[in-house]
């Protein structure tokens, strides 16, 4: 691994490791000190990759905003043999059903952290929008997409995009107060009838 490469990685391990903590304490509670015992790490170290804690705050909301863009992205058209009916069902289910992962929802509740910080800081305000837009953008190449093989049919891909961009925010964020599997399971479920239902009458 090049030089590069590992100071890359160091960087993202310590990302990660901040992550995780604000999770359970918040972006306020948890000091460079508190870190790196976390990590067990020295504290110059946490300083040799990031100035101060004012940048490892702004790194952070990056590092999570884009792992859970990265969630919308999951591959499509890859298989090109397998029946679009099916590639879609199975699509739709990861998208709604996929809080199951225990990764997922831990950058869920990362994310709602940072998003504290963006209702008083305009900084991350506009990164938070701009994940907002990539993401309804994802979800606009999703919809064309299988719209195209035939396997769906939207008559207004504005309001399917709008409609899916709030119904999966909306489940996301319901299912962090949820701690029964299988209620989690049937709202996800049921959302995802109620958005397939949607797309039947369109």
């Amino acid at each position: 691994m090049g030089k590069n490469k590992q100071y890359q990685q160091k960087r993202m391990n310590i990302l990660r490791g901040f992550s995780e903590l604000i999770t359970d304490y918040g972006l306020e509670n948890v000091s460079i000190s508190k870190l790196a015992g976390y990590l067990k790490i020295p504290a110059s170290l946490i300083f040799y990759y990031f100035n101060d804690k004012e940048e490892l705050v702004n790194e952070t909301v990056d590092y999570v905003l884009e792992v859970c863009l990265e969630k919308s992205k999951m591959p499509f058209g890859e298989n090109q043999d397998l029946d679009p009916q099916e590639e879609f069902s199975r699509y739709m289910e990861k998208l709604f059903l996929g809080f199951q992962d225990s990764q997922e929802t831990f950058h869920l509740r990362a994310y709602y952290v940072c998003y504290n910080l963006a209702l008083r800081d305009n900084d991350t305000r506009k990164k938070f929008y701009d994940h907002q837009e990539a993401l309804r953008q994802n979800f606009r190449e999703l919809l064309e997409y299988f719209a195209e093989r035939g396997s769906i049919k939207v008559n207004n891909v504005n309001e399917a995009v709008e409609l899916l961009f709030c119904m999966i925010t909306g489940v996301e964020n319901a299912m962090d107060f949820i701690d029964d599997e299988d209620r989690k399971r049937k709202a996800g479920q049921k959302c995802l009838d109620l958005f397939l239902d949607y797309l039947e009458r369109s």
